[in-house]
C-alpha cells in the first residue's frame, strides 16, 4: 500500500471519526446546560427543531444533561406567540413549583437523581388559530423570576444553586437558548448542534499530522 493511499484511508477514518462524534454527543466535561427539544433522547440527541400542523398536538421539553444528584431547578420558559400550552407535566410530577408555569421553582426532593431521565417539563402545544401556523417561532429558556442568580437558569446539583449555559450552537436567527418550531427562514440545524468545541477541528490541522 503505498503512502498516499494510507493517508488518504487515515483521513477518511478520522472524518468517520468526526461525524459519529457529531451524531452521538460528548456530555463529558460539558458545564451544566439546559435548553427546549423536542425529543427526550439527549444520549443520543434531541431535535431543537420540529414541525408542527395546527390543530395537531406535539410535545416539547425542557431538559438538561445533568443526571445524577439534581435536587431542583429553576427557569422561565418562553412560548412562541398563538401557541397554546394544553398541558404541563414537570418530572416527576409530583413537585411543588414555587412559581407559576411557564416560570418553574422546582424542588425535586432529595431521592431524585435524574438517571435515566433527562426531562425536566414537558409541555404538549396545540395551534388552534386557523390552517396556517406561524413559522419560524422560537421557544427559549430564560431565567425564572425571581432567580437564585439573576440572568441565568439553574439547576440545583447535590444541594448547590449551579448556572446553567445554554445547550445548543447559536444559528442566524437562532440563538443558542432557543428552539424552532416550523423553521423556514431560520437556519435550522440538521445534527445536533451541541455546544462542545472539543469536536471542532480544520483539514489543515489534521494533515499537518501526517
Amino acid at each position: 500500500m503505498n503512502k498516499r493511499l494510507s493517508l488518504s484511508l487515515a483521513l477518511l477514518a478520522i472524518f468517520a471519526m468526526g461525524a459519529t462524534a457529531q451524531s452521538t454527543p460528548d456530555w463529558v466535561g460539558k458545564p451544566p446546560a439546559m435548553g427546549i427539544g423536542f425529543d427526550e433522547a439527549l444520549d443520543q440527541c434531541s431535535d431543537r427543531c420540529t414541525t408542527a400542523a395546527s390543530f395537531v398536538a406535539f410535545s416539547a421539553y425542557l431538559i438538561t444533561p445533568v443526571r445524577p444528584l439534581i435536587n431542583g431547578f429553576e427557569a422561565t420558559v418562553t412560548i412562541p406567540v398563538n401557541w397554546t400550552v394544553t398541558n404541563t407535566t414537570t418530572n416527576p410530577s409530583a413537585v411543588v413549583n414555587l412559581c407559576t408555569s411557564p416560570c418553574f421553582i422546582v424542588g425535586l426532593g432529595q431521592t431524585y437523581s435524574g438517571n435515566p431521565h433527562y426531562t425536566l417539563v414537558s409541555f404538549d402545544l396545540l395551534y388552534f388559530a386557523g390552517p396556517n401556523p406561524p413559522t419560524d417561532s422560537l421557544m427559549c429558556v430564560g431565567p425564572s423570576t425571581p432567580s437564585s442568580t439573576p440572568g441565568t437558569p439553574n439547576v440545583v446539583i447535590s444541594n448547590v444553586v449551579t448556572t446553567t449555559a445554554p445547550m445548543w450552537y447559536n444559528r442566524p436567527g437562532l440563538l443558542a437558548e432557543c428552539a424552532l418550531i416550523n423553521p423556514t427562514t431560520i437556519n435550522c440545524p440538521t445534527n445536533c448542534d451541541v455546544e462542545n468545541a472539543t469536536q471542532t477541528s480544520t483539514f489543515g490541522a489534521i494533515k499537518a499530522r501526517f
